[in-house]
């Protein structure tokens, strides 16, 4: 008897959530009573108390007194929610941990358990790849056509955060090519007429920035792109060598959080009036905003973006390719902001 009491109770949940995941019960909708719902179901009011209750914890509706049930306005649609970390990155917390403490504080605020693992984990391929179709998953910083290949193929929501995406469908990253633009513009309305860009291209975000910078310099029409491929071992040579030119030029945007501080030094020694762009969200870098152009971004803020597209799509409320960029602003020389883009899509 207790069996067959479980089974319908387990139909309850089941059956309530799915009206709710798919729009027929809509954030607010008001659920028929504990009455109504034992004489649908076939079970007594006790069971259907019960049922509610558990939906209730789960964070899909709210129970309010001597008024009855409510959809949450953001319902719990995910068991659980899973970052995932390529094994190529050395340094998590370090590098991304803004990231990912903001997607934790999305997923805590409808209590949604919320884990970071890397795919060289040995519980990866069960707990992501072969674990329940109602977590949400999102790739870090990287992607793996065969993740998402078999995440699709399970009906697992996820999405790509940090990096622009070439295979997902579903995407937060900063659009690195306005944001160097934005730079350059920034630099040059200041009077610095010459600029040179240092990256690592080995980086896709570095190779974006480059795109963007080598856009801006050609719709100025005054001098041609002066583009350097470098890592924290060449830089300060490399700068070294393009600043003690006689042709040198009046500026310098890098990317990266740690390549600034590598050429700082050379910097100083050859030309240290030399003006200083830096594209970086490692906040670290904004102790130089006194003396550099900083195009900064809130990896925090950032990893919010991420959950939120996640969770919509989750939800169903987004069922084609999305991409939303994360906001972005340039800091002048100083305390003072002097312009923010926010390419961040309304939503």
């Amino acid at each position: 008897m207790k069996q067959k009491t479980d089974k319908k109770y387990k139909a309850i949940i089941d059956t309530i959530r799915n009206r709710i995941m798919t729009g027929e019960y809509p954030p607010g909708f008001k659920l028929p009573g504990q009455i109504l719902l034992a004489d649908e179901f076939g079970v007594s009011p006790i069971t259907t108390k019960r049922a509610l209750s558990d939906l209730q914890n789960s964070g899909y509706i709210e129970r309010r007194s001597r008024s009855g049930s409510y959809v949450a306005e953001k319902p719990r649609v995910l068991s659980e929610v899973n970052i995932v970390i390529g094994d190529n990155i050395e340094n998590e917390t370090l590098w991304l941990s803004g990231y990912w403490e903001g997607i934790e504080s999305g997923a805590q605020a409808l209590n949604i358990p919320c884990q970071l693992m890397k795919t060289t984990n040995a519980a990866f391929k069960e707990r992501v790849l072969s674990g329940p179709s109602t977590q949400g998953v999102i790739l870090l910083s990287f992607e793996d056509l065969d993740i998402i290949t078999r995440l699709k193929d399970r009906g697992i929501p996820f999405a790509v955060g940090e990096i622009e995406a070439k295979y997902a469908d579903y995407n937060v990253y900063v659009n690195r090519r306005r944001l160097t633009a934005a730079l350059v513009e920034t630099m040059h309305k200041d009077g610095i007429n010459k600029i040179a860009f240092f990256g690592n291209f080995r980086h896709p975000n570095h190779y974006f920035a480059g795109e963007g910078y080598r856009t801006a310099v050609h719709s100025l029409n005054q001098y041609s792109p002066m583009i350097y491929d470098i890592n924290e071992d060449t830089i300060a040579d490399q700068v070294t060598e393009v600043l003690s030119s006689p042709d040198a030029p009046a500026g310098l945007i890098i990317a990266g959080g740690g390549l600034p501080f590598a050429a700082l030094p050379a910097i100083r020694k050859t030309r240290p009036e030399t003006r200083l762009g830096l594209i970086t969200e490692n906040q670290s870098v904004l102790r130089l905003k006194d003396s550099a152009y900083i195009a900064s971004f809130n990896q925090f803020d950032a990893g919010k973006l991420t959950f939120e597209l996640l969770y919509r799509v989750a939800a169903g409320k987004i069922n084609n390719a999305t991409t939303w960029f994360s906001p972005f602003e340039i800091l002048s020389p100083g305390p003072s902001v002097t312009g923010l883009y926010s390419t961040r899509l309304k939503f």
